[in-house]
Formats: structure tokens, C-alpha cells, sequence
């Protein structure tokens, strides 16, 4: 797991990293650490370009 980026919400001080995490089981064990201290929510994206290169395959 890399991380690419940190933010904090100043609205909310919710914390937000985008990581690189090459499979499902990585991202269910670095969240499952901390389920008994905070709230996680997970959101999978990808590049605009990467998606793009992959739809236009169905098109």
C-alpha cells in the first residue's frame, strides 16, 4: 500500500488519504485495524484516462 496523498476536511476534520493498493485484501486489512477507533469509509477511483482507455473498448 503506497500513499499518494493526504487531506484534512476542514468542515468536518475528517481525514483523507488516497492510497495505491494493489489488491482487496490489503484494503481490508489496513481498515480493519482501525474499525474500533474511527470510521471508515472506502472509495475506489481510478484515473479519468485509465477508465476512458477501458470504456471505449465496450463502445
Amino acid at each position: 500500500m503506497e500513499s499518494i496523498s493526504e487531506w484534512i476536511d476542514l468542515s468536518t476534520s475528517r481525514y483523507i488519504v488516497v492510497v495505491d493498493i494493489k489488491d482487496s485484501e490489503a484494503s481490508v486489512a489496513a481498515a480493519f485495524s482501525w474499525k474500533d477507533i474511527c470510521q471508515i469509509d472506502t472509495f475506489p477511483i481510478m484515473e479519468t484516462h485509465k477508465l476512458m482507455t477501458i470504456v471505449s473498448e465496450y463502445m
